[in-house]
């Protein structure tokens, strides 16, 4: 839980977070993902989808277009 990974990281849905420096519960998440591989790959593939709809150059030009075209009407 550092920087920017709570932009992209939803705990449970596309990863697990864990307190920075926290040993245990790094190794408690690594050893809970290794036991159960169908949840790894749900994991990966909703962080796939969310990175491919929401950190696309597409999706950002998007969102400037909109805040460019909002100041210029006011």
């Amino acid at each position: 839980r550092v920087g920017g990974i709570g932009q992209w990281l939803r705990h449970g849905r596309t990863g697990i977070s864990v307190e920075s420096k926290n040993i245990e519960a790094l190794a408690d998440s690594i050893r809970q993902i290794l036991a159960d591989p169908l949840r790894a790959r749900a994991m990966g593939a909703a962080g796939r989808r969310l990175v491919e709809t929401e950190f696309v150059a597409s999706c950002h030009l998007q969102k400037l277009t909109e805040v460019f075209a909002l100041a210029i009407r006011r």
